[in-house]
């Protein structure tokens, strides 16, 4: 990734050389300049200009893009509806525990708002230390658990 990084702050540099102006930051050029030539399709340049290396998204072939967007999309839903499903037993919960409706509904409150508090935790180890290592040993303490 810093490769990356240093190829795209050497191009800028070029730029701003060969135009002889500043560049702002997060600036995109949207055509050739002097001797610096883009990847284009048709008249439009690429962004992000593409490589031949196999893990970047642009070169992963059609089924695989499908597999990602559709585990993505199922990974959205049973997430969201997780905190929702405990709507048809509230009746049960409250025959059960003797409690009020509000206090079982209690539990998706807490639940939507746990999992909104828990981003503020997760992400800022996850970054540091990686998703997968993350993923990993809370699913694996999950299981442990239960």
């Amino acid at each position: 990734m810093l490769r990356d990084v240093d190829l795209e702050h050497q191009l800028e540099e070029d730029v701003q050389n060969e135009l002889h102006i500043d560049l702002p930051p997060g600036t995109e050029l949207m055509h050739d300049v002097g001797h610096i030539h883009f990847a284009k399709k048709g008249n439009t340049v690429l962004i992000p200009q593409p490589d031949n290396n196999p893990n970047d998204p642009l070169n992963w072939s059609k089924p695989w893009k499908y597999s990602i967007l559709i585990g993505s999309s199922l990974l959205s839903f049973i997430h969201q509806i997780g905190g929702l499903s405990i709507a048809p037993q509230v009746p049960f919960y409250v025959e059960e525990f003797n409690r009020s409706a509000d206090d079982v509904l209690l539990l998706t409150g807490v639940y939507i708002l746990l999992m909104g508090l828990s981003t503020w935790f997760w992400i800022p180890i996850s970054e540091k230390y990686g998703r997968r290592i993350v993923i990993l040993s809370v699913s694996q303490n999950i299981f442990d658990i239960l």
